[in-house]
């Protein structure tokens, strides 16, 4: 009899190991993920930060254009189901006005409107930093 409580302990213990090491694996995944995302956050906040800088210098902001444009299409897609869906709405609409502010900042001359334009991306740039910092300090969950 305590041989086969033995075993029958056993065959739940290796059921419960069983169960156990999947989850950890998709716990490990998914902060993998939260690194990856917070990491394509602080590239969007650095190309950001290079359009309001190069606009504040005069110097050309096309070099920004392509990338600029390959996160907006990117940026749904990736932070869907790592954020809730009311941020996510709300970067992806930060996101879309730094990128009408852009392509405007070029065709501005009045100093005011540029600088109003360049503040609003230096802001927006903060906000994907902001987030990436946040995803790197939640971690798992």
């Amino acid at each position: 009899d305590f041989k086969m409580e033995l075993q029958t302990a056993k065959a739940f213990l290796d059921l419960a190991k069983g169960l156990v090491d999947p989850l950890r694996e998709f716990a490990a995944w998914r902060n993998e993920r939260k690194t990856r995302v917070a990491s394509f956050c602080e590239k969007i906040a650095e190309c950001l930060a290079n359009i309001a800088e190069s606009a504040e210098t005069r110097k050309p902001i096309e070099d920004y254009c392509g990338e600029l444009n390959t996160y907006m299409d990117a940026l749904m897609e990736l932070l869907e189901g790592v954020i809730k869906a009311e941020s996510l709405a709300r970067f992806s609409m930060i996101l879309n006005q730094a990128t009408i502010q852009h392509t405007l900042i070029g065709e501005l001359t009045a100093s005011q409107e540029r600088e109003r334009g360049v503040g609003f991306i230096r802001e927006a740039a903060g906000s994907f930093r902001g987030l990436a910092n946040i995803l790197r300090a939640k971690g798992i969950g």
